[in-house]
């Protein structure tokens, strides 16, 4: 009797520690879910199957494959003038608000019109990091200004120009909740993603088996296709502007005329640097405070006679640099109130390289085909 009794105990033993090691088996199989996965599937989960309302975007080259250290750039359009908001899940699982962003603080984007992240002007690379993996990226769109994320979720940092969002599962799922009580045809969205390979592993995989000088050539090539149909794109938005001045040399104290033209409408912001560290605006000035330009017509800066208002150069001998900053709608580059009736040409009592700086930044917050700009230089000598 015992020894039945044992042999049911082992019997039952055995059967619960197989049933425990099948379990054990079958959970081991179950892929583990890390924070990044819930992420991007909760973002997944955002969807529009608004026909009327769309926003695309695309990395440059339409590459789907890069390299750790491997420079990448974005861009995207909506049909609608809307406010968009870009959430970049890294493959490390960091997400990242990649627009708006320190050159776009306003996310109101014009409809039919190609944005780039980052900006052409930009002084920012976006550099792939890695590790190894896949990156997503979400657009999403709203007709109205509606603040998809809280900024109670947003963290800045010293070295980057895209705030970094901060107990990021929380957020994403915030996200879904409060664009799913919109009206559907108040938004839309779009997504990609691209394949993050180790430097180490070598090339894109359709080049496997190319050597190095073939890999860079491959890029170059891909790199310039894509800008020339960009190019292509915008050839309809371009205007042709020139700036020159009568002379390309005058002594110091001699006048200075300049003469600018621009195939359509327009508003010039002139600003010349001088040899002396100092730095005026030439236009608008006290003889033509609107600055407006009249298409297809030459403008001569000064419009005025007298040569006791004409600008004259100050001095040291060096080369004068004269920028033109010409903008579609009304715009103002100085930051300051003109005061025509102290001066002609009105000074801007900063320095020069902040000043480039803050023109950089500014023109950084417009859209890529809202302005051109034109250089022109003259030497000063004694």
């Amino acid at each position: 009797m015992k020894r039945t009794v044992d042999k049911m105990l082992f019997a039952t033993a055995a059967a619960t520690i197989l049933l425990v090691w099948y379990g054990f088996a079958f959970a081991a199989d179950e892929p583990i879910k890390t924070t990044k996965d819930i992420i991007v599937e909760d973002l997944s989960r955002i969807r529009s199957d608004n026909p009327d309302f769309k926003i695309q975007i695309q990395v440059l080259g339409d590459r789907k494959t890069f390299r750790v250290g491997d420079a990448i750039e974005f861009r995207f359009r909506t049909n609608k003038v809307a406010y968009v908001t870009l959430v970049d899940v890294g493959s490390s699982g960091r997400v990242h608000v990649i627009f708006p962003n320190k050159w776009n603080r306003d996310n109101k984007v014009e409809a039919n019109r190609w944005y780039r992240v980052p900006p052409r002007r930009a002084d920012w690379a976006f550099q792939v990091r890695g590790p190894a993996g896949v990156n997503h990226l979400k657009a999403i769109a709203s007709v109205d200004r509606f603040d998809v994320l809280g900024k109670e979720f947003l963290t800045s940092g010293d070295d980057s120009p895209f705030d970094e969002i901060k107990d990021a599962e929380r957020a994403i799922k915030d996200i879904g909740v409060r664009i799913g009580k919109r009206d559907r045809k108040s938004w839309t969205e779009a997504s990609t993603s691209f394949t993050i390979r180790d430097s180490r592993e070598g090339r894109d995989r359709d080049i496997d088996d190319d050597d190095d000088d073939a890999y860079r050539s491959r890029e170059r090539s891909r790199t310039r296709e894509w800008r020339e149909r960009e190019s292509s794109e915008r050839d309809n938005e371009r205007f042709v502007v020139k700036l020159w001045t009568d002379r390309k040399s005058y002594h110091k104290g001699e006048p200075v005329t300049f003469f600018f033209y621009s195939e359509r409408d327009c508003y010039l912001n002139l600003l010349d640097f001088g040899t002396s560290g100092k730095t005026k605006v030439i236009f608008p000035n006290r003889f033509q405070k609107d600055n407006f330009v009249k298409g297809g017509k030459v403008l001569e800066i000064p419009d005025v006679k007298d040569d006791s208002f004409r600008f004259r150069t100050e001095g040291p001998e060096g080369t004068e640099v004269v920028k033109a900053i010409i903008t579609r709608h009304k715009y103002q580059i100085y930051r300051n109130t003109y005061d025509f009736e102290k001066h002609v040409f009105q000074p801007w009592e900063e320095d020069a390289e902040k000043i480039e700086s803050d023109i950089q930044v500014r023109l950084g917050e417009l859209p890529d085909d809202y302005y051109v700009r034109a250089t022109t230089k003259f030497k000063v000598t004694r």
